[in-house]
């Protein structure tokens, strides 16, 4: 059974929520620009859940998947257009599909930038690494007789996004935006281990490299609420479509014991177009903490994919 739907599927929302993302979009001269600070530490908690349906014509199976993990990373505000930064996470994935099932141990290290343009239009990129322990599972006629396989793999994947930013109130605004998401994954070439060290359905699977890229136009709301003097609370709100670009995900194997029994496995994927749709709180504090939450789904025919992240952040 390959990773090639987990890690892949699962690198764009370890790129995501590596930070807290809503600094990275704010619009120039939105509500809370002024309480940046020059240096940001923070520490975040994430976790996730995705279940893509597989597809009998192409031969493909449904895939649940979940993770959970935590990241730390600090930024600095360069100026008044540049903030610059990065992180690392670490993260444990489960996933199953059909028979098989397996899970992984991740690390992830982050660098992201976003930089003002004429006042308020925005750039943001983000580009991550993702190393990943993977161990999977299949069972054969019965509990006792069952496939494994270790390896450890790695993926690259990138982030850059546009938008403008209008005022809508004196503490209010919208953000629409267009960006590009892609990551490699790399797997290596394995093979599994029979518990009975005799079965004929072990597989070996050779080296991959599989593209997941996807685009995204959609737009941003915020709003910014004082509670008492230096304290406030800052909500945000996301709405936009996604379009995947790459064709279905192909790995090459072969049963151990038969060579020149090459076949292919066809990775599932999520649908083609689905809807965007995100929610966060953000609370100020007059001591340089913010704590902020933020939940985010993705929906479209057969896919559902859902993450949610808390962070605590200190402004130097």
């Amino acid at each position: 059974m390959p990773h090639r739907c987990s890690s892949a599927a699962w690198s764009a929302i370890l790129l995501l929520t590596a930070g807290p993302a809503w600094a990275q979009v704010q619009p120039a001269g939105g509500p809370a620009e002024t309480q940046w600070g020059p240096l940001r530490l923070w520490n975040s908690v994430f976790a996730g859940r995705s279940s893509l349906a597989g597809d009998a014509r192409t031969g493909t199976q449904s895939v649940v998947a979940s993770i959970s993990g935590m990241a730390t990373g600090a930024d600095i505000q360069l100026d008044r257009i540049t903030l610059l930064g990065g992180s690392i996470g670490l993260s444990h994935q489960t996933f199953s599909s059909g028979s098989g099932n397996g899970d992984s141990n991740d690390v992830t290290f982050t660098l992201y930038g976003r930089h003002t343009l004429f006042d308020r239009a925005y750039f943001s990129e983000a580009l991550g690494y993702g190393w990943h322990d993977v161990e999977t599972q299949r069972t054969l006629f019965s509990a006792n007789d069952f496939l494994k396989a270790q390896y450890r793999s790695h993926d690259i994947g990138g982030r850059i996004e546009g938008g403008y930013g209008f005022t809508l109130g004196p503490a209010s605004w919208i953000s629409p935006y267009a960006a590009f998401v892609g990551d490699s994954y790399h797997q290596p070439a394995y093979g599994e281990t029979s518990s009975s060290h005799s079965s004929i359905f072990a597989a070996s699977y050779k080296a991959s490299s599989i593209a997941v890229t996807h685009i995204e136009l959609g737009s941003r709301y915020g709003d910014d609420f004082t509670l008492a003097p230096n304290r406030s609370l800052s909500i945000d709100a996301l709405v936009a479509w996604e379009h995947e670009l790459d064709d279905n995900p192909l790995v090459e194997a072969s049963f151990e014991t038969e060579p020149g029994t090459d076949f292919l496995l066809r990775g599932t994927k999520p649908a083609a177009d689905t809807a965007l749709i995100g929610a966060g709180l953000r609370y100020w504090t007059s001591h340089g903490f913010t704590v902020g939450t933020r939940i985010d789904a993705r929906l479209g025919q057969g896919t559902t994919i859902f993450s949610g992240t808390a962070d605590l952040t200190y402004l130097w």
